[in-house]
């Protein structure tokens, strides 16, 4: 219980819906939401698709660890998704006659991520049960958070350009998925000791942000 709560007081500071926040230029990158972005296009493609590929390696553990129907059944649209617009990414370079490089955090700010990426999929790999799916669910809120503000910094870079108009593509999808994994981590508050997110359906919580 003690980890959900924790969970929940994470995403909620992280996520802050319809406040408006400073965005700046600073020669090759933009801050945007507190996180800065390079606005080479290459390079700020490359972060995405090691965003995607970090979501789908956790999801493709959840489909083996996790006791639970529901977040099975999350896992498995966690792939497809990515998998989808990791595939649209690298076309997209390919239309631009590039080809995506291994990513190569070039600031602390990225090195922080990958170093957070890496502790997940340890404490991940430590799991089970209930254990199991609250970490990976909060995982996949705060994961998705970050992914999303990508997709929106990206927007603003790149508008009126065909990488701009894919991102906008991916946003409501991304958010579909962030909401599903929010209501799973708020079942799992709501109905400690069940045996697993998904177990109880019946008073499916509304997400936070909405109220």
């Amino acid at each position: 219980m003690r980890l959900v709560v924790n969970a929940l007081l994470l995403v909620g500071m992280l996520w802050a819906p319809g406040i408006a926040r400073a965005q700046a230029v600073h020669g090759k990158t933009m801050e945007f939401r507190g996180m800065t972005f390079s606005t080479d296009p290459k390079q700020f493609v490359e972060r995405m698709l090691y965003l995607h590929e970090e979501l789908i390696g956790e999801a493709r553990m959840a489909q083996r660890g996790s006791q639970s129907p529901q977040v099975k059944e999350l896992a498995i649209a966690l792939v497809k998704t990515h998998q989808e617009f990791s595939d649209r990414l690298k076309q997209y370079l390919k239309d631009q006659k590039q080809q995506a490089g291994t990513f190569k955090p070039r600031t602390d700010e990225e090195r922080s991520i990958v170093a957070a990426e890496k502790a997940m999929e340890s404490q991940l790999k430590t799991l089970s049960g209930e254990a199991f799916d609250q970490a990976f669910l909060a995982a996949q809120v705060n994961d998705h958070d970050r992914l999303i503000t990508s997709v929106l910094a990206g927007q603003q870079m790149f508008s009126g350009q065909p990488l701009g108009k894919l991102l906008g593509e991916m946003q409501p999808e991304l958010m579909k998925l962030r909401e599903r994994a929010w209501q799973l981590l708020g079942q799992q508050a709501a109905t400690p000791g069940t045996g697993g997110a998904g177990s109880d359906t019946s008073g499916e919580r509304k997400d936070e942000r909405k109220k």
